[in-house]
């Protein structure tokens, strides 16, 4: 089964429009290869992929009533929403690149939303960019999917989908 990304994106954003406000931001440049090849994936921070939080029946992010804006939720929350996310899409959940903290422009964050520069006086938001790889539902495809999430989990959003070769 081959997947469509832009139908992927369509999905996304309709979420977003229904009121189920998202952005992850998996921005990674780990060496992640499948195969037999090693995969150097370094994340700047500590996390416990057994540390989730309650799943959310109405969105695949951090359930409405936990997020306060402004409240930063634990790292390991947050990297299980993305990969509660990835794996919501019928894939299977192969590795995490690599993994970083930044802030972005303004709140809330967009895909389209820039990183803040050191000139920047408006307002940041912190996020995390990071990206998930993995293989689609019937396992012919290998996928990298870049996610951005807010430190208060108030926004996810995958913001870039890749299909990577076949080893």
């Amino acid at each position: 089964m081959k997947i469509e990304l832009g139908t992927w994106c369509r999905l996304r954003r309709m979420f977003a429009l229904a009121g189920a406000a998202f952005v992850v931001t998996m921005g990674a440049s780990a060496a992640t290869q499948f195969g037999a090849t090693a995969v150097q994936a370094q994340a700047p921070f500590p996390f416990d992929d057994a540390d989730c939080g309650p799943p959310s029946e109405e969105i695949p992010a951090p359930p409405p009533r936990e997020i306060v804006v402004g409240r930063p939720m634990s790292d390991s929350w947050l990297m299980c929403y993305m990969r509660r996310d990835f794996e919501g899409q019928t894939f299977f959940f192969e590795r995490w690149g690599e993994i970083r903290k930044t802030q972005f422009e303004g709140y809330p964050v967009e895909c389209w939303t820039p990183e803040a520069g050191p000139d920047w006086t408006g307002r940041r938001t912190d996020i995390i960019v990071a990206e998930v790889s993995g293989l689609n539902l019937d396992r012919t495809q290998l996928v990298r999917f870049t996610y951005r999430i807010q430190l208060d989990g108030d926004y996810i959003n995958n913001c870039r989908q890749e299909i990577l070769p076949t080893p």
